[in-house]
């Protein structure tokens, strides 16, 4: 089953609370547990992201027909995304590298002398 958490965010006593939410997979079929499972993930969620004193749940309910749920999409207009990531270098990267060029080598031999065993 799935369950849906929601809760409210609010980043400080003078700024706007945003609502939003999470979902958590629980096996099984009773509710009760699945809600008590949800609330423990919901402590472990919070102090994941350091939220402990601005998030607080407002609902944990189960989602009917989970199979075909579709949560609705709030769309944000273009005048509301922050300004494209501009560029550190105005300049091409150079083809050559600062290295120097490798210089052939000969191939490395292991000469191998052996001395006679004694008896």
């Amino acid at each position: 089953m799935i369950i849906e958490i929601g809760y409210s965010y609010q980043l400080d006593k003078d700024g706007p609370a945003y609502q939003s939410w999470t979902y958590f997979y629980v096996k099984g079929d009773d509710l009760t547990k699945a809600k008590a499972k949800a609330k423990t993930h919901w402590k472990k969620f919070v102090s994941e992201h350091g939220w402990s004193k601005k998030a607080k749940v407002t609902h944990i309910e189960e989602i009917k027909n989970a199979s075909t749920y579709t949560p609705d999409f709030i769309v944000v207009s273009s005048d509301e995304l922050p300004a494209a990531r501009k560029r550190k270098s105005t300049q091409p990267k150079s083809s050559t590298s600062s290295r120097k060029p490798s210089t052939p080598r000969a191939p490395r031999t292991r000469t191998r002398t052996s001395t006679p065993k004694s008896k």
